[in-house]
């Protein structure tokens, strides 16, 4: 972070072929194929906002869903302020595969702002996940839900933006709360200064008159 700006770093986990590097590529306003071309490893991309007159820079780290990569896509887990969790909801065992994906970024994301994304719902008579499914499972574990269509453009910006205005807020209120317990901590140092030399001064008075 320096001046008036910051830089975040997000990643974008889930399984193969749930819309991750589009849903990407549609929000970095990058040319996209149409072609489904899975993620090698890890891709990159990055992209300049501006939110309530303060720069941020989001840094974006696409993961590759398949089994292979897996170890080499959470090497770049560590240090994560945001953490976009897909999954297709026309492919139910992309939904039931996602506590297998918390459990992998629990360790070195958990204090990382968490948004669950159901993508595909444009395609609607294929659906085999509910919006009340995928809303209950970002409910139990506290993360907030959307349902998105890169096809339709739909919802895409909005998830980025809203885990950059969460992760803003979050640190506003560290901030705040650190002020606040070094304000509290000064008072008891304060305090305990008074109530020592009140204590003095009534040993002198004692002293004194008697």
């Amino acid at each position: 972070m320096s001046g008036n700006g910051c830089s975040f770093k997000y990643v974008i986990i889930g399984d193969t072929a749930v819309g991750k590097s589009s849903l990407l590529s549609i929000f970095t306003d990058k040319i996209r194929s149409d072609k489904y071309e899975p993620t090698i490893g890890v891709d990159f991309e990055k992209k300049q906002l501006d939110l309530d007159g303060k720069s941020v820079e989001i840094n974006i780290w696409d993961t590759s869903g398949h089994p292979r990569y897996r170890q080499i896509a959470a090497s770049y887990y560590k240090g994560v302020l945001g953490v976009i969790i897909v999954y297709d909801i026309t492919n139910l065992e992309s939904f039931q595969n996602l506590n297998s994906w918390l459990n992998e970024i629990k360790n070195e994301s958990s204090n990382a702002c968490k948004i669950l994304v159901g993508n595909k719902n444009d395609l609607e008579k294929d659906r085999k996940v509910t919006f009340e499914q995928g809303k209950e499972f970002a409910n139990q574990n506290g993360m907030k839900f959307f349902e998105t269509s890169v096809k339709e453009n739909n919802n895409v910006k909005e998830i980025f933006l809203t885990i950059a205005k969460e992760i803003i807020q979050l640190n506003t209120n560290t901030k705040t709360n650190e002020k606040k317990e070094k304000n509290e901590r000064l008072n008891y140092v304060i305090v305990g200064r008074i109530c020592l030399i009140l204590a003095i001064i009534s040993v002198i008075c004692y002293n004194y008159n008697k």
